[in-house]
């Protein structure tokens, strides 16, 4: 009898240990709204590649700093120490072997981080403006003058960093009354001594920068160049890329230089932060676009090293079509990140078309369209047609580009017969739409059920048809690929039910997903926030 009771009294203790650790789990993931950090050993910490290291702290960028004495302050609170991980992508040109193989891996994470940066920039959109507005988190002001700054709406910019620099004589005014909720030991060093935090001197210069800039006249670019220059002097850890060389990077965007001149900033040896930015050493996440862009960029100068060190002669007869796809990719970001028009790997992939015959027609047909594009009068419709939709996304035409939308649907519709280029075409229309300015513009209604509004369902459908056709083209690979899936994934992002399933495609446990972690963690956050509630902060107003 005592043996039967002592077991039971073991099993009632396992029950309660799991029911308190699931219970533990579903309040660590509730609280994601609000406040996500990394644990070291988390399940959702991304697996490191070859040229990817984790490590457990951020000293080379981060100074350790001793907590204040919390009594002294009424409104905030205690918040347990949480230890966060600090990931980097590390630079490596030089030393990568000059193999197909690796360039394909390179080319195809570079190309999908750079349309991950489409989802990127809404995410981030999306959270800079909850914490701002309806946290009353002054430090997200910064991350939105940035992100304005990088985008070259430079009003928006100098708002949020007047905002920003005018916290403190705020709080030094009313420190008791200050602030609502929510703050907690780590947010009392940066009230009070904001003049130690990077952010704030950072943003001080920037902010001084812009306000002589007279907006009246045409802009001098080279003030964005003498800005940069300034910026990098402050940054105090050269020897990674991190905050400071976000900030040199966006602002070098500004003054009109080519991406050939980030050669130099993305030197062999350097790593890029790929996890939080710790910029007020406390224990939310802070992310930049930027980063996302550094790292795409650095991957295809690398594939670029390895290109032109490649013998053609030795790989063309031992390509696959998986490189065929990589190697247009690569031509792809050429004419993205230069303008440059590579005819001599346009040159090659004609002359082993025919090796293909499954896919040499698409092979031959998608040359002629690139071949087509640089003409100032395009001889192909199909290429006037990609031209009009590059153009009506430029002006923010949202009417006309629904319409062209429309129209490939007609073409792409199981009743019509299609040709090599148009079948070829149909992932090249996708990947062209999924921009956020074509986000941003489109109607919207608001919800009385969901946190984010709708996207007019009307222009929804015609937009979400288009990805509902089988992949036609030999670019997306395998139908559940990532690349087949992303356009159907970009506008699902204000669909709650899908959040699910863009998480999964996302996971950077997947090798394609290679450094993606600034992305993946602002989306965990972005559908925390976003899922429904049942608190009315999650109702949309």
């Amino acid at each position: 009898m005592m043996k039967k009771l002592a077991a039971i009294a073991a099993l009632a203790l396992i029950i309660c240990v799991i029911f308190y650790r699931f219970v533990n789990d579903d309040i660590q993931t509730s609280e994601l709204g609000e406040n996500v950090v990394q644990t070291e050993g988390s399940s959702s910490t991304p697996k490191s590649s070859d040229t990817t290291k984790i490590i457990e702290s951020h000293s080379d960028t981060t100074e350790i700093i001793e907590s204040p004495d919390i009594q002294n302050y009424s409104h905030f609170k205690k918040s347990i120490p949480i230890k966060k991980y600090v990931e980097y992508y590390e630079i490596s040109r030089s030393s990568n072997t000059p193999t197909i193989d690796n360039f394909r891996k390179l080319v195809d994470s570079a190309y999908l981080l750079n349309l991950y940066r489409e989802f990127f920039v809404i995410i981030r959109e999306f959270i800079n403006k909850d914490q701002v507005f309806n946290l009353n988190n002054p430090k997200f002001n910064f991350l939105s003058a940035i992100e304005h700054l990088s985008s070259g709406e430079l009003d928006t910019a100098k708002y949020h960093l007047h905002e920003f620099l005018s916290i403190h004589g705020s709080y030094q005014a009313d420190k008791d009354k200050y602030f609502d909720a929510g703050y907690d030991q780590y947010d009392i060093k940066w009230l009070e001594q904001p003049e130690t935090y990077l952010p704030n001197q950072y943003a001080d210069l920037i902010y001084t920068y812009l306000e002589d800039i007279d907006n009246s006249s045409e802009l001098d670019k080279s003030v964005f160049l003498k800005l940069a220059i300034k910026v990098l002097e402050i940054d105090n850890t050269p020897q990674v890329i991190d905050l400071g060389e976000n900030i040199y990077y966006i602002l070098r965007k500004l003054s009109g230089k080519g991406y050939d001149e980030y050669k130099t900033l993305l030197k062999d040896g350097r790593k890029i932060l790929l996890s939080d930015l710790d910029i007020f050493h406390d224990q939310r996440e802070y992310f930049l676009v930027s980063q996302i862009e550094l790292v795409a960029l650095a991957k295809f100068y690398q594939a670029k090293d390895i290109y032109n060190r490649i013998n053609w002669n030795d790989v063309k007869g031992e390509l696959y079509q998986k490189d065929i796809r990589s190697l247009f990719r690569f031509y792809d970001l050429n004419l993205t990140y230069f303008s440059i028009a590579d005819d001599d790997l346009l040159a090659k992939l004609s002359s082993i078309a025919d090796e293909f015959p499954e896919i040499g027609a698409q092979i031959a047909s998608l040359v002629e369209f690139y071949k087509d594009l640089l003409l100032q009068e395009p001889i192909l419709p199909q290429t006037r047609v990609y031209k009009n939709l590059q153009k009506k996304i430029m002006k923010e035409d949202f009417e006309s580009l629904s319409e062209i939308v429309s129209n490939l649907n007609d073409i792409y519709s199981s009743g019509n017969s299609i040709s090599s280029l148009d079948s070829v075409l149909h992932f090249v229309y996708q990947k062209e739409l999924i921009d956020n300015e074509v986000f941003f513009n489109f109607p919207k209604h608001k919800s009385s059920l969901n946190y984010l509004p709708y996207l007019d369902a009307k222009y929804l459908k015609r937009f979400q048809l288009l990805s509902k056709k089988r992949p036609f083209s030999f670019l997306v690979g395998e139908g559940r690929s990532v690349f087949s899936n992303l356009f159907r994934l970009y506008y699902s992002l204000y669909d709650h039910l899908e959040l699910k399933t863009i998480q999964d495609y996302m996971e950077p446990g997947s090798l394609i997903n290679q450094d993606n972690n600034p992305v993946f963690s602002s989306f965990r956050l972005f559908k925390a926030i976003v899922e429904p509630k049942l608190t009315d902060r999650y109702i949309g107003e």
